[in-house]
């Protein structure tokens, strides 16, 4: 299954929410972005 060229963002408080969403949906979207305060999404690229 090739990979999607979409971006995800995932906001939590919780890091292994984080880390956990990173690794699954990496292998199959192009950009996966975490951010566990959601005042710091502006700034993402």
């Amino acid at each position: 299954m090739a990979k999607m060229s979409c971006k995800i963002l995932i906001v939590d408080d919780e890091e292994d929410i984080l880390l956990v969403g990173r690794l699954l949906l990496k292998q199959h979207f192009a950009t996966v972005m975490t951010a566990s305060d959601p005042y710091k999404i502006p700034a993402l690229p």
